[in-house]
């Protein structure tokens, strides 16, 4: 589908076929006819034969090759648009040339203009300024310079990234460098160093640690002003795919415009574009690069480097200090590297990622200091190799830690109620994580927390729409997990957990999902005996009855079932099969 297949919701960037004349009509002018529904149309031509254009698909044909008049009903069914062909847009690049040759030539001119002539620099310059204004004017208004105006219109989002490049690097290479500067007194090394060979050594020493820590500081933020996006175009059309498939609702591109537009137009953009840049801010990002440069700085470096003296070894400049906050800030680095790697490879790298990188080494050097202080109150010394792994796994997968501290703590105590109040007072994790679903792994998790999915009841409610539009995890999966948590929810108790419920003697026999579920009852020859799959308390309805009832309440039962229903393949005949209606 391109980009006038979507343009075809908005009418006024389309051809009426009621306005082309019998002489427009008999000129090789090329129009594009797009599908705007998931089914296959047959078209009428002027002469023999008939044209297929598959479903949300585009084919160009020339005006001559159809009867446009016939063509009106289904334009106004909102099944098929017409629409001009565009000029392909000019590239970014060969715009960036033209401005930078632009400037030379101004440039150039003005300096040969004030050096001949006896005409100031700034009536020149305002001169200049003038004829500027006139030209961009000029692209903005004639149309022949369509190309040129959509392409400056990608300029913006690639200055932003530009900066928010500029100042990352900055704060990767100003901070370390000037700690170092200043702590290990450098301009004094420097000045030694041409006469002790000893100066020199510890100022190779400085130089390694501030390779090191820039390198692992840069790294993950690199990652995203490198790899390869996807345009707002290919994604927009990926998500529309997917909604006609998930919504039985929606028969046509208008109806889609009408119900989810505004969540694709904050998502992509209003107008179909082929840039590849996500609209939001990017000042996470930032603040990423800061607290990781930050975490590098205090993990490694140190003194011992600048200490002409001591003769350290090139293994020990780059060996972090022992300390739990030091070793939660390397196991959040962990996980962070493993998480911008999937998302660089999954193309998914946004900058709510990095608000989220941010706040998990914060909170885990939080979580680090509360362990140190709670294991050496019991007499664990600061640097033991059991406290160190701790506070390495309390970046990695705090929660878990979160889950041993009450365990540990209700070891200390003697009696019922005072467990039960630690039991109550430590609930801080969440007993019912995304882990638990089939397929859904730590990274995952990170993920979907970005966008509001705390637990299995949380995505089992969320709208899946949305989720579509805001995260790139493929949309089977993601309608999979949704599937998974509608049965976890019904068939779990919240204490028990699934090895003691209905949902682990579903899964013995390889049901997953709640559609699975209801597919399996509904094709079951003997249904007595599909009840008894999950044993009931005797006086009690059977437990299946019962979850598949509260099932069918459930908001997203029937999306999902429309999904993994096999799509029939339908031929509309326009516009025959149109003039009924």
């Amino acid at each position: 589908m391109s980009s006038e297949a979507f343009a075809a919701l908005r009418p006024e960037t389309c051809i009426d076929p009621r306005t082309l004349t019998r002489d427009v009509a008999r000129a090789s002018v090329p129009i594009d006819l797009s599908s705007c529904v998931p089914a296959r149309l047959s078209v009428r031509t002027a002469g023999p034969g008939r044209l297929v254009i598959p479903p949300l698909g585009t084919v160009r044909v020339d005006a001559a090759a159809v009867d446009l008049e016939q063509l009106r009903v289904a334009q106004d069914a909102g099944v098929l648009a017409v629409s001009s062909v565009k000029p392909t847009p000019m590239g970014v690049g060969a715009v960036w040339a033209m401005l930078c040759a632009a400037v030379v030539v101004l440039a150039t001119a003005i300096g040969l203009a004030v050096t001949v002539t006896d005409i100031g620099a700034v009536p020149l310059v305002a001169g200049v300024i003038v004829a500027l204004i006139l030209t961009g004017c000029a692209v903005w208004a004639v149309p022949a310079l369509a190309p040129l105006k959509e392409a400056c219109l990608q300029l913006p989002a690639r200055l932003r990234e530009a900066l928010v490049f500029g100042l990352a690097a900055m704060i990767v290479f100003a901070l370390p460098g000037a700690i170092l500067y200043f702590g290990s007194n450098v301009p004094h090394l420097w000045h030694e160093a041409q006469r002790d060979h000893d100066y020199a050594v510890a100022l190779i020493g400085v130089g390694v640690k501030f390779v090191c820590v820039v390198g692992a500081s840069a790294l993950p933020v690199l990652l995203y002003f490198i790899f390869d996006r996807e345009r707002m175009l290919t994604l927009r059309q990926r998500v529309t795919r997917n909604i006609f498939r998930l919504d039985p609702r929606v028969r046509t591109l208008r109806e889609i415009d009408a119900k989810y537009g505004q969540w694709l137009d904050e998502a992509f953009g209003r107008e179909p574009s082929e840039t590849r840049f996500l609209p939001g801010t990017r000042w996470p990002i930032l603040v990423a690069t800061a607290v990781l440069t930050l975490g590098w700085a205090i993990a490694l470096l140190d003194t011992d480097a600048a200490d002409p003296h001591k003769h350290v070894e090139l293994a020990s400049l780059i060996a972090p200090a022992p300390s739990a906050a030091t070793f939660a800030f390397l196991g959040a680095y962990f996980f962070t590297l493993n998480s911008t790697l999937r998302g660089f490879v999954r193309g998914d790298l946004r900058p709510k990622t990095y608000a989220q990188i941010a706040t998990r080494i914060v909170g885990s050097v939080v979580l680090a200091f509360t362990i140190e202080r709670l294991l050496r109150g019991v007499g664990m010394e600061q640097t033991s190799a059991s406290l160190l792994l701790f506070a390495f796994l309390a970046g990695v997968v705090p929660e878990t830690v979160l889950i041993r501290l009450q365990e540990a703590s209700r070891g200390f105590v003697r009696g019922r109620a005072a467990r039960r109040q630690i039991d109550h007072a430590s609930r801080t994790y969440e007993p019912e994580p995304l882990t638990r679903l089939q397929g859904i792994d730590i990274y995952d998790r990170a993920r979907l927390l970005d966008e509001g999915v705390t637990n299995v009841e949380g995505l089992a409610h969320h709208d899946v729409v949305e989720l579509l539009l805001k995260t790139r995890i493929p949309a089977t999966r993601l309608v999979d997990w949704v599937d998974q948590a509608i049965l976890f929810i019904h068939c779990t108790d919240g204490e028990n957990g699934a090895g003691s419920s209905a949902y682990h003697h579903l899964r013995v026999h390889g049901i997953r999902t709640a559609t699975d579920l209801r597919r399996a009852y509904a094709e079951a020859k003997d249904k007595d005996a599909f009840l008894r799959i999950v044993p009931s308390p005797q006086g009690t309805p059977p437990v299946l009855t019962v979850i598949l009832d509260a099932i069918e309440e459930e908001n997203w039962i029937d999306n999902l079932t429309h999904w993994n229903a096999k799509p029939a393949q339908v031929t509309i005949k326009v516009p025959e099969g149109l003039a009924a209606g």
